[in-house]
């Protein structure tokens, strides 16, 4: 799966609301980081979390079967979880498309706030300014 193809299905993700759905980003940012992880250790640190990553996958693919299911029954789109199906490295694969975009639009949230909050204070920035210049002066 590509990364258009991963954000085509965190769209239709959004359409389900609720726990589940919770859950299952949660388990996919989860799973990403032991992925990430594992590449950063040693043979040794990778035997001893070896059950922990495996662990983590097999929630994350039950928690996309059990909000896939869920979707069903409410007659919303699921066909996202059926591309993927089984593959288990397929899964991983879309659960860190679905992590970089989560990032990045986290960094969109945080610039449109800040953008949100400067253009609120300017007046009062601007007031001070002119404050501090006339006494500093």
């Amino acid at each position: 799966m590509n990364h258009e193809g991963a954000v085509r299905v965190l769209e239709r993700i959004k359409t389900s609301e609720g726990a589940l759905k919770h859950h299952f980003i949660l388990g996919a940012v989860r799973d990403v980081r032991m992925r990430t992880d594992w590449l950063l250790t040693t043979a040794e640190e990778r035997r001893a979390k070896d059950s922990a990553r495996t662990a983590a996958h097999n929630a994350l693919v039950d928690a996309a079967n059990s909000l896939s299911r869920t979707m069903v029954k409410a007659g919303e789109d699921a066909t996202w979880c059926r591309k993927p199906g089984d593959d288990r490295k397929e899964i991983g694969d879309w659960a860190c498309h679905l992590h970089a975009r989560l990032g990045i639009a986290e960094r969109h949230q945080v610039a449109d706030q800040a953008q949100k909050t400067a253009k609120s204070c300017s007046g009062g920035i601007r007031e001070s300014l002119v404050t501090r210049q006339h006494i500093n002066g």
